[in-house]
């Protein structure tokens, strides 16, 4: 594996809640820590078939060293890449 991607535990979370609210369309659904991490557990396994590491960073980040990109575009991107 020599390609490795680092993503923010916060903006990991607001990822699956997004991937998995789009594919329960209108249906209110409560997701539980357990399920998230099961299901980041699993993206990281996805990643690590595919060759690519998954880091999941648990360290807090201030605002200031945040980059201007938009949540939606990356994870956009990122389903482009799965395809």
């Amino acid at each position: 594996m020599n390609r490795k991607i680092i993503i923010k535990s916060d903006d990991f979370r607001r990822k699956i809640l997004f991937f998995l609210t789009e594919i329960g369309v209108g249906i209110p659904i409560e997701w539980t820590d357990e399920v998230l991490d099961r299901v980041r557990n699993a993206a990281i396994e996805a990643f690590e078939r595919m060759g690519v590491a998954l880091e999941v960073d648990d360290q807090p980040q201030s605002p200031f060293c945040r980059r201007g990109l938009e949540t939606e575009n990356i994870t956009k991107e990122i389903l482009m890449r799965l395809k």
